[in-house]
């Protein structure tokens, strides 16, 4: 802005804020598309892992002995939900030659593989995804971008379950019956406690505050981690 005033002496007000606003366009475009690309790709795969769980309990016949451990299913549900948005939205922000990207696409695919629930390869991929993210940790030149996608996901994760918690307690204060839509999925249990557009409405406020939190902190510990520490060094090389 300080520039603009000083070359906006000859000129009028209208270009000066024609300027100012290109100027923030131009600078700035990037992460509101990425947060754009965000939600599409949320919304496409939530509607896919939709259909491929109603398909798998309808026709596969080993589902029963697949889900035998539903706690470790949901936590990796709630971890899969936040690389859905953050992934693509780090690409669409960052590039595919971004360290944050490149150790988040390997996350993103063991994550929604250990969601499947197929024996053997859902607890393969889930151990897997452990020991490479321990892996990064420990390893120096992946740290950063590992601390980065470990605490972004885990804090959207924990934004998310208690925003769920708080709609949940609601539902049970104002009507004793569970948040639920269950005319729309037939795996889920019997009751209303909303009607199936504002179940809906509630469910994805719940998701656009989650995905504004990881947009957030997931830009504000790419700057501190990786482009502030980088910039500092070639600072210090300069």
């Amino acid at each position: 802005m300080g520039d603009l005033t000083e070359m906006a002496a000859s000129q009028s007000r209208l270009w000066f804020w024609t300027a100012y606003v290109r100027t923030l366009i131009s600078l700035g475009w990037r992460t509101p598309v990425a947060f754009v690309v965000g939600c599409a790709s949320l919304t496409a795969l939530y509607r896919l892992w939709g259909f491929y769980l109603g398909f798998y309990f309808r026709h596969i016949q080993f589902a029963s002995r697949a889900s035998a451990h539903p706690y470790l299913h949901e936590a990796v549900f709630y971890l899969a939900l936040q690389l859905w948005f953050l992934v693509p939205f780090a690409i669409a922000r960052c590039g595919f030659g971004d360290r944050l990207v490149r150790l988040g696409l390997p996350a993103l695919l063991m994550t929604t593989g250990a969601m499947l629930r197929v024996p053997l390869l859902s607890p393969f991929l889930a151990t897997a995804g452990i020991v490479a993210v321990a892996a990064s940790l420990a390893y120096t030149g992946t740290r950063r971008s590992a601390v980065a996608l470990v605490a972004t996901t885990v804090v959207g994760a924990i934004t998310l379950l208690n925003l769920l918690f708080l709609a949940h307690m609601a539902c049970w204060i104002d009507e004793h019956k569970p948040l639920n839509a269950s005319s729309h999925y037939h795996f889920f249990e019997t009751g209303f406690a909303f009607s199936h557009t504002l179940f809906w409405v509630v469910m994805w406020s719940m998701a656009l505050l989650d995905m504004l939190v990881l947009a957030f902190v997931c830009s504000r510990l790419h700057y501190r981690l990786l482009t502030g520490s980088r910039t500092a060094g070639s600072t210090l090389t300069q």
